[in-house]
């Protein structure tokens, strides 16, 4: 792996501006590229890369800015500066097999569940982010279900070796998270026929949980995918497929996986860094996606796009804090499958919050609005009998009160 010193980087900065607005195709750099939804085998293992380069974000660059990188064979590299990283912070730039170079931030700790069939001595290859294999050779002290911590000082070494918690079928968890997100799963079942949810040929449902932070609604969605998804006639299992750009999460994903292991086996769960601007997500039969940073603008536009062309044939949850986010995410549904049938409605429990005057003291409210996206292939149909399935909507929410 080569370095590159900063004083070999040339930047390029351009103004990067926070939009307060609703944003629409007009805001989209049209040569930004929407990643084509790939298979679940795709997805889950990364390529691995060809070339690989460190070096330090130079002084004075900002986010939007082009780095101009030089690489050994005497050519240049231009590559945005990928989000979230400062002057002074270690970039990894990558080639991958197809020639696309990639780039994040440098990895200084990673972390993998030994899995249920290592004993001592046995040989693991985990993936890096960067599709990289790591060579590590289980502990005598170490069991299957520890969790692996590893950090970068020159080299991969260990970190710490990790007992998970034993996990509770309920997870103490706040009513500003679980009654949001159980209200709009409620809403999405009323709202949106489970029936049109379309297993893979081997009867799995493919489930999308984008930008998933550490995934805390790992529960209350493992549930509703038991009770109300895998009682469908032809589905015989699910499989959620979860990521993040933050590398911050793993103990929190390590618990999830646990928790699904134990009480719902059925549910495999795959939960990986990953860059959606540039990788693509798996075609999934569900996807839920909570608070996209849409009214950024930037690359949510080919974020967002590969959510929605990974959800064409199957139904979609948006949730959003702000209004203008939501209208914004409507008009990317627009760009990215023109024609689609989408329902835009607010959040019970907020609205039964505001009654108990509840939500007057919360700063934000989780999901509160929410975009519903059936599959498709189903618009013509629900187009024919829009307000008929829109009377049914309104009727079941005006029930719950």
């Amino acid at each position: 792996m080569a370095n590159v010193s900063p004083a070999q980087i040339k930047t390029k900065l351009c103004k990067i501006e926070v939009p307060q607005v609703v944003l629409d195709k007009d805001d989209c750099d049209p040569s930004m590229v929407v990643p084509s939804p790939g298979t679940w085998e795709e997805c889950t293992t990364l390529p691995q890369p060809t070339r690989r380069l460190t070096f330090p974000v130079p002084t004075g660059s900002e986010e939007g800015c082009i780095l101009n990188i030089p690489l050994q064979d005497g050519t240049k590299l231009a590559k945005e500066l990928p989000h979230g990283l400062n002057s002074g912070e270690m970039v990894l730039a990558f080639q991958r097999p197809d020639g696309d170079w990639r780039m994040m931030k440098k990895p200084a700790e990673f972390a993998f569940v030994v899995p249920p069939d290592a004993t001592p001595g046995a040989a693991l290859k985990p993936q890096l982010p960067d599709g990289t294999y790591l060579h590590f050779e289980v502990p005598e002290s170490v069991g299957p279900g520890n969790l692996i911590e590893l950090q970068h000082q020159g080299s991969w070494q260990l970190k710490r070796v990790v007992e998970l918690t034993e996990v509770q079928q309920v997870p103490a968890q706040s009513n500003t998270i679980r009654g949001p997100f159980l209200a709009a799963l409620d809403t999405l079942r009323q709202s949106v026929s489970l029936k049109q949810l379309v297993p893979d040929a081997s009867g799995i449902l493919g489930v999308n949980v984008p930008f998933c932070g550490r995934f805390q609604e790992y529960a209350m969605l493992g549930n509703f995918l038991a009770e109300h998804c895998l009682t469908l006639p032809g589905i015989k299992g699910a499989r959620i497929f979860g990521c993040d750009m933050s590398d911050r999460y793993y103990y929190d994903w390590a618990v999830a996986r646990r928790w699904f292991a134990e009480f719902h086996p059925m549910i495999e769960v795959h939960l990986q860094v990953r860059d959606l601007h540039l990788d693509p997500l798996p075609k999934a039969g569900l996807t839920i996606a909570l608070h996209p940073e849409v009214t950024k603008g930037g690359s949510w536009f080919p974020i967002m796009g590969s959510v929605i062309k990974a959800s064409q044939n199957g139904i979609c949850l948006i949730a959003s804090f702000f209004q203008d986010e939501a209208k914004t995410l409507m008009n990317m549904v627009d760009m990215y499958d023109e024609g689609r049938a989408k329902l835009l409605v607010e959040n019970t429990y907020w609205k039964e919050s505001a009654e108990s005057n509840v939500a007057e003291s919360v700063p934000s409210k989780r999901m509160n609005f929410l975009l519903l996206l059936p599959p498709s292939s189903q618009t013509k149909s629900m187009n024919t009998s829009y307000f008929q399935w829109f009377g049914r909507l309104v009727s079941a929410i005006c029930g719950r009160k």
